[in-house]
């Protein structure tokens, strides 16, 4: 994910922060906290380079102090964390209730986001250990992911990937599953974290949780399903708050990415069909399609056919009554009816589908060919990620 000012606004400690410029930068990735505390009390920066005080992707936390005298120096300073690479700029309303018009306008100008700290009950140390804190937990779910996204490349040998698979889940052994939360929710980055690190904190045996793309990947050691309904349930996980994918289970450790995938898959096919569960197990001919949305074989034949259907068409309909008679499971009563025809129109189209493909007598062929085409096309359209 990486850790943004945005972020650092949603914190539960940040009701008395307040963004007063540089909305524009609020995706800056935050990696650390620098304390600007007596650094230019006897110099004035340039800001034309770098001085190599400050980290870049860091967010500089100050009062100020060495200005309360001299607001001027504050757009100095500014110009010069922007030089330094700085992500954003914190200040506590210890010696300035406000900045210069100046340091806002430039700020703006620069995407630069400055956030004013109430500095009642407020020290800078205490903000620093809390940012610093935040961006840590960040971090370990990043590594977390970065760890999985590497499982799941197509090129990793069996023994790298079993053994990044064992670095993230210490106890992995065959048989296994994953499951695949995601909360129905809109939940922000510091409340995904919390409830992350409940569920860890709470983990039971013979089961990892992990975090993945705002989700939750929940490894099993054991593949009976209402064992492990009954373990989330003892973690206080309520199965309706979530869209659940769920893989087949495997015996073998090497299937490791195959199986994560498949929880991920079932996972966004709940979501796109309204399901609340989906056992991969039970997406009949989209356990094949998802997957291999990218196969160059698998596209170049049903975009082939595809292709062939809307040259034919020619303002006959050709296309789009293919399109529903797959969608009316080749039915051409239904499909008549949907489309508000004669039955024998349909059949007069159909039949012209049939040659266009080089398929006429082969009802059979053509029923599977047209099927699977149309419903990759729906797999392009309607999914976007392969994993």
């Amino acid at each position: 994910m990486g850790f943004t000012v945005g972020e650092i606004l949603e914190l539960p400690f940040a009701d008395s922060y307040t963004l007063v410029a540089g909305k524009g930068g609020l995706g800056r990735v935050v990696e650390n906290v620098n304390l600007l505390d007596y650094e230019y009390d006897s110099k004035i920066p340039t800001g034309e380079e770098p001085d190599g005080l400050f980290d870049r992707k860091s967010v500089v936390v100050t009062s100020m102090l060495f200005a309360k005298d001299r607001a001027d120096l504050i757009l100095s300073v500014t110009r010069q964390l922007f030089a330094d690479g700085v992500s954003a700029i914190v200040i506590i309303q210890a010696y300035f209730k406000s900045l210069p018009d100046e340091v806002i306008e430039f700020a703006d100008s620069i995407n630069l986001p400055i956030i004013l700290v109430s500095s009642e009950k407020t020290y800078a140390e205490n903000v620093v250990i809390g940012l610093t804190r935040a961006i840590e937990s960040s971090d370990n779910i990043n590594k977390i992911e970065e760890k999985i996204s590497f499982i799941l490349q197509h090129k990793v040998s069996s023994a790298t990937r079993l053994m990044t698979a064992q670095e993230i889940i210490p106890l992995f052994r065959a048989p296994y599953g994953f499951y695949y939360l995601v909360s129905k929710h809109q939940i922000n980055t510091y409340g995904f974290q919390h409830q992350l690190q409940l569920l860890r904190n709470k983990k039971t045996d013979g089961m990892e949780i992990l975090p993945y793309q705002y989700g939750i990947l929940i490894c099993t050691m054991g593949i009976d399903e209402q064992t492990t309904i009954d373990k989330l349930f003892k973690l206080g996980i309520c199965m309706d708050e979530y869209v659940i994918g769920i893989s087949t289970g495997s015996f073998e450790t090497d299937k490791v990415a195959n199986e994560i995938r498949e929880a991920l898959y079932a996972q966004r096919f709940a979501a796109k069909n309204k399901m609340e569960v989906c056992r991969f197990s039970e997406m009949g001919i989209w356990q094949m399609i998802l997957p291999n949305r990218d196969n160059v074989w698998m596209k170049n034949y049903c975009e082939g056919i595809i292709r062939k259907l809307k040259e034919a068409d020619a303002e006959t309909e050709i296309f789009e009554t293919a399109s529903c008679y797959v969608d009316n499971n080749c039915d051409t009563k239904r499909t008549a009816e949907e489309m508000s025809v004669h039955v024998n129109t349909v059949r007069y189209r159909i039949k012209k589908a049939q040659e266009t493909l080089g398929l006429e007598d082969k009802d059979m062929e053509f029923q599977q060919a047209i099927w699977f085409a149309f419903n990759y096309k729906k797999g392009m359209e309607n999914y976007f990620d392969t994993f």
